[in-house]
């Protein structure tokens, strides 16, 4: 499984790097988890989803992209899920 520190596109480094700010109790850089890893495992909850719903929703905006149902982003999703809906 690929690890945070081995994401290489810019997009997803951005989104790990949000991941790694907003999971207060780890650091995402010093011990690397699985990009499978569940949001709410690292103790991701429900504003914090509300406020990675809103920086992926400007992110495809400008991508052109549709914008995600709201309540898409929940404590269940992995941060390759995250990835995935941001790029």
């Amino acid at each position: 499984m690929t690890k945070t520190d081995e994401v290489i596109s810019d997009c997803a480094k951005r989104v790990v790097n949000g991941v790694d700010f907003l999971a207060r109790r780890f650091d995402l850089r010093a011990k690397p988890v699985d990009l499978e890893t569940k949001i709410g495992d690292l103790g991701l909850g429900d504003n914090d989803c509300a406020i990675f719903e809103r920086y992926i929703n400007k992110q495809r905006k400008l991508a052109g992209k549709e914008k995600l149902k709201s309540g898409t982003i929940k404590p269940d999703i992995s941060i390759k899920g995250l990835i995935d809906h941001a790029c």
